[in-house]
Order: structure tokens, then C-alpha cells, then sequence
């Protein structure tokens, strides 16, 4: 307080009354608040993004974007965390058709054409161009159909009549392609009179008795 011809008045102090300054004075009596300074703002710097802060001085790394999230789309935003709902997906748009993409947006002339040929890569007659049809049915693939050969082709479609078979109790070479003939001539039993050598094919069909003749000799 000052005193001046008798009259007691107050100081004037101007100064920053703001407490979350970083130099607010409790002493001041009449608030400045061009003199406040204030610790930097940290937040989204980046004006496209959803939680973007005007008065943000520097990035805090917590910037997030709304865009297409299906990374099917022809507008895939890596970036996004919030889907826009305006995701575009390249496809055949027609329910009826075997190419029918239930999340394409738009279509050309192309994506609902049918090419109806063999898909798979080892057949003969393989179409690259192919997106339609029956595999089992359309497809060629030669090659051995008995399952009981050692080069039996479990996708073969028409026999390529060149199965081969081990020997009766003789395992195949490992080092004979399964698609090969043995690379190996295995010993031929000894059989007693009245019986003979048998191979595997002939064990596993014929209806002679072989209990008078020794392991790998079959009944003449």
C-alpha cells in the first residue's frame, strides 16, 4: 500500500496470474496475459489426420487416419486406423456369376468373363487364362493308375501304361525315381521243385496256394 496525502491505496502489480504458466506470480494484482509463457504443446501436427491439434508445437507420435483398411483394395491406406467405408475393390459383381466378388465395388468388362479350361499347372493341358471348371474332369495327366506300382501318379487322369513293380520282398532303390523303372536287378529267390520266383504284382493277385513253397516262391 501507498500512502499519499493521507489516503491509503493499493499497489498495482501487472504481471501473469495464469498457475499453469510457467511464470505465474501469486504477487501480481492486475493479470498480463501477454506475459504468460507456457510449456511447448505436444500433439497431432499433421492437418489430414482425425485427431489433429491446431495448437500442438510439436508431434507426439499420436497422429491417427481414417481411410480404406481392406488391403484387398485398390485404396489400401496402411496407415489407416478407422475405416472411411469408401474402400475400392476391383471384382465381378454379379451374384450369379462363378467370378462373383461379394466385396467388389466396381467392375469392368473382364471380371465376370468365364474361361472354362484345366487350372492345374502339371496337367497337359493346363490354361492359364482359366478360371472356371472341374479340375478332375478337364485336366490330362498321364501317368501310372495302379496303386500297388511304385511310380503310381495319384492325379493321373488316363494310364500311361508304364507301371512298374519291385520284386516279391525287395523294397525299391531310393535312388530310382518314382516315375522310373528300378535302377536295380534284385537276386532271384531259390525255389524247390514245383514252385518258381514270384513278383509283388503276382503275390497280390493270384489265387494259387503257396504254403508248400518257401518265402518269395509261389506254386507252379
Amino acid at each position: 500500500f501507498s500512502a499519499r496525502q493521507g489516503v491509503v491505496s493499493p499497489m498495482v502489480w501487472f504481471g501473469c496470474m495464469d498457475s499453469l504458466a510457467l511464470n505465474y506470480e501469486s504477487t501480481a494484482t492486475v493479470p498480463d496475459p501477454s506475459a504468460c509463457v507456457y510449456p511447448p504443446i505436444s500433439g497431432c501436427t499433421d492437418s489430414t489426420a482425425t485427431n489433429y491439434n491446431p495448437l500442438a508445437q510439436s508431434s507426439d507420435g499420436s497422429c491417427t487416419f481414417a481411410g480404406c483398411t481392406n488391403s484387398n483394395a485398390e485404396n489400401y491406406n496402411s496407415l489407416a486406423v478407422t475405416d472411411d467405408g469408401k474402400c475400392e475393390i476391383k471384382g465381378c459383381m454379379d451374384s450369379d456369376n462363378a467370378n462373383y466378388n461379394s466385396e467388389a465395388t466396381f467392375e469392368d468388362a473382364t471380371d465376370c468373363k468365364l474361361v472354362t479350361g484345366c487350372k492345374d499347372p502339371a496337367a497337359e493341358n493346363y490354361d492359364s487364362r482359366a478360371n472356371h471348371g472341374n479340375d478332375a474332369e478337364l485336366c490330362i495327366i498321364t501317368g501310372c493308375m495302379d496303386e500297388q506300382a511304385i511310380n503310381y501318379n495319384s492325379k493321373a487322369t488316363q494310364s500311361s501304361n508304364d507301371c512298374t513293380y519291385p520284386l516279391y520282398g525287395e523294397p525299391p532303390s531310393p535312388s530310382a525315381p518314382p516315375s522310373s523303372p528300378l535302377s536295380f536287378s534284385p537276386p532271384v529267390p531259390e525255389c524247390p521243385k514245383g514252385c518258381e520266383p514270384m513278383d509283388r504284382r503276382r503275390l497280390l493277385f493270384s489265387t494259387t496256394p503257396t504254403t508248400d513253397c518257401p518265402d518269395g516262391c509261389v506254386s507252379v
